[in-house]
């Protein structure tokens, strides 16, 4: 079985400029995840190449420098805002073609979430033989039965039901989401379905939150930043406001709301 460790990373982005190239630990986000794919590939002794997929010459330099050499930047009709990652990925899987490389399955790793352990990449590889198809998820940090919308005057009305709106957390069915880390697909279900989830196929494999972070905005960094720097010892407890990094002592859990600052 050869296998394609793809990582999608395109140059621009809106809400935080060079977001893949900014560091979390030390490390960037792009280096992150190409050294956590060529851990998962010399662990699986699966045959395969790590693809960093970007239109940018700094992410193909930084890629390198990790030891994950970029043969190709990706064309900039993929790299706008309304560019699909189902797209880049069959365009990088035809590319690779031209050049004599054939995969059998790949293997998704978004650069935004670095705090994924080489587990949860060798857990999601082996879920997808079930079905061809496999996806991280961790339980939100709401129950989405009880979200809303804006309507008219933005009037709140309940997404589901007024019913579920007003129930007991305890009284709802236990929801899980995608947290974006891992990725795994047949070559084939790729082609075939165009999409990486396929409900009633895809297989979901869980992750915690304290691993599940998915870096988007100054303050996701600085909680992945704490989350480093706090170790496997840390969890995190989500709600209304801002995130809250708890760390375990001897003693008990106590919260540590400083580390979060972004000054």
């Amino acid at each position: 079985m050869r296998v394609l460790v793809h990582i999608p990373a395109r140059a621009g982005s809106k809400g935080v400029p060079g977001k893949n190239l900014r560091p979390v630990g030390g490390v960037s986000l792009i280096a992150r995840a190409a050294r956590l794919g060529l851990r998962f590939l010399a662990a699986s002794g699966h045959e395969g190449r790590v693809l960093v997929d970007t239109d940018g010459q700094a992410l193909a330099d930084e890629a390198a420098r990790a030891g994950a050499p970029v043969p190709f930047l990706r064309a900039a009709e993929l790299a706008t805002d309304t560019a699909t990652t189902i797209d880049t990925t069959l365009a990088a899987l035809d590319r690779l073609a031209a050049l004599g490389e054939t995969y059998d399955v790949v293997v998704l790793l978004q650069p935004t979430s670095p705090l994924r352990a080489l587990g949860d990449v060798t857990a999601c590889f082996a879920a997808h033989q079930q079905t061809g198809s496999a996806l991280t998820v961790c339980t939100p940090a709401h129950p989405p039965q009880k979200a809303f919308r804006l309507v008219d005057g933005e009037v709140l009305e309940p997404l589901f039901s007024a019913r579920e709106a007003n129930a007991a957390r305890q009284q709802l069915a236990p929801a899980v989401e995608a947290n974006g880390a891992v990725y795994v697909d047949t070559i084939e279900f790729l082609r075939v379905r165009r999409a990486f989830f396929v409900a009633g196929v895809t297989r979901g494999v869980r992750m915690p939150p304290e691993r599940s972070v998915d870096v988007d905005t100054l303050l996701d960094f600085a909680l992945a930043d704490a989350l480093l720097t706090a170790g496997p010892k840390a969890r995190v407890r989500l709600s209304s406001g801002a995130p809250q990094l708890w760390v375990r002592s001897a003693a008990a859990w106590t919260q540590q709301p400083s580390a979060l600052v972004d000054d």
